[in-house]
């Protein structure tokens, strides 16, 4: 009885197996081309990939906005000039779809915004050093492939940014004083963007922009009435996939 049980599930066994290798043939046929052919099973590859992960650095273009005093009608465009930074992320993406990826990513950045002399009303200046901020991001993107390598994603992280100490000189009545305009503080920040991407092999080229909303500095000697620094970024960085 036990030999003969063996036997049929050897002959169901081997039925199935020339089922499955019959289907896939009829289906791998069904494409006229060899090219389509090739794109075909590198889709059914990349639909058992599985996880996917790549780190990448950004250059970005920053220009910055927001409300230093609204008492006064100052902005801190008035007091920094638009700035040059760069970030490191790395992400984890999960196949949710034929063509969608989700996953965390974590993103360290920096930025430098070089001080301007700004003007009031009655001719009393301030001409602020340079501001510096490190960003610490943790957040969620997700990937859409738009096909023939080409795809779009959209992200938004949580964290916290850093701004440094800056100092400055207040000239008031024509006599110029030493300040501390800001004191070095931590605070909340949030972003969200957009960018398209193009890969070669494991090599991925992103263009995309964004908006990033942090905290204010903490006041230090001017009793500012400060709001959150908003920054609007034009974002082209590279990436490595694993």
């Amino acid at each position: 009885m036990i030999t003969r049980w063996a036997a049929l599930s050897a002959v169901v066994l081997v039925c199935a197996v020339e089922f499955v290798q019959t289907a896939d043939a009829q289906e791998f046929r069904d494409f006229p081309s060899s090219g389509s052919r090739i794109e075909f099973l590198q889709s059914r590859y990349r639909g058992n990939q599985g996880m996917e992960a790549m780190v990448s650095v950004q250059g970005r273009y920053s220009v910055i906005g927001g409300t230093v005093d609204s008492d006064f009608n100052v902005s801190y465009s008035d007091l920094f000039k638009n700035s040059l930074g760069v970030m490191a992320e790395g992400t984890l993406l999960f196949p949710v779809g034929p063509k969608w990826k989700i996953g965390p990513y974590l993103s360290l950045g920096w930025d430098s915004y070089d001080g301007k002399t700004f003007t009031d009303d009655i001719g009393d200046t301030l001409a602020p050093d340079k501001l510096d901020m490190t960003s610490f991001l943790v957040g969620v993107r997700s990937v859409y492939d738009l096909g023939q390598h080409f795809t779009l994603d959209g992200h938004m992280g949580l964290g916290a940014a850093h701004s440094s100490k800056v100092g400055g000189v207040a000239t008031l009545s024509g006599v110029p004083m030493d300040v501390t305009v800001f004191k070095s503080s931590t605070a909340f920040a949030w972003d969200l963007g957009t960018r398209f991407a193009y890969q070669v092999g494991p090599v991925v080229f992103d263009a995309g922009f964004g908006v990033r909303i942090q905290g204010a500095p903490k006041n230090a000697d001017l009793d500012f009435n400060s709001g959150p620094i908003v920054t609007f970024e034009i974002e082209f960085g590279v990436g490595v996939c694993f």
